[in-house]
């Protein structure tokens, strides 16, 4: 339940049609800031070693998804389906050389993030929430963090957290 998830929504973020690098050539700009430039990496905790550890993708500008709060699920072991709600963490870094550009770029990163995830819980994209018999629902809680430096002075990240409620139909 947990694994598809993650990759599901990692996916959605990656997708050709309604990803975020789609999002990011029509998200609207304020006054004269500069478009993000495009994400290079979309990956998540369990398809790369270095966001698995924790940290942000290696190369920049990158999104990665992994696992932010404890999963609850019903305890209820002997049913046809188990409900749960997962949270997950949406991770984004770029590199820059002004922080206040650098947060901008973050917001409007951030911005095209939202708009992905409105198109991946279209009806029409229902597929792409459904693997290997988990289906994900609705997004229940969404919060936006503030831009922060890690350790590098020249990389900002920012983040979000999306709470999904989740069905594995075959427990």
């Amino acid at each position: 339940m947990i694994l598809e998830t993650i990759r599901s929504l990692t996916d959605g973020l990656a997708n050709a049609t309604y990803g975020v690098n789609v999002k990011l050539t029509s998200v609207l700009l304020d006054g004269s800031d500069t478009r993000p430039s495009s994400i290079v990496t979309i990956t998540d905790e369990t398809r790369d070693a270095v966001v698995a550890r924790g940290r942000l993708p290696e190369a920049l500008p990158g999104i990665a998804v992994s696992l932010h709060d404890p999963v609850t699920a019903d305890g209820e072991v002997m049913t046809s389906y188990r409900d749960g709600t997962i949270t997950l963490a949406i991770r984004c870094a770029a590199q820059v050389s002004d922080t206040d550009k650098g947060n901008s770029s973050i917001y409007y990163i951030m911005r095209a993030i939202q708009e992905c995830l409105k198109d991946y819980h279209s009806n029409a994209n229902a597929s792409d929430r459904l693997r290997n018999n988990v289906m994900i629902g609705e997004c229940t809680d969404m919060q936006i963090h503030p831009p922060y430096h890690p350790n590098e002075d020249n990389i900002i990240a920012g983040g979000m957290t999306v709470t999904y409620s989740v069905r594995d139909i075959t427990p």
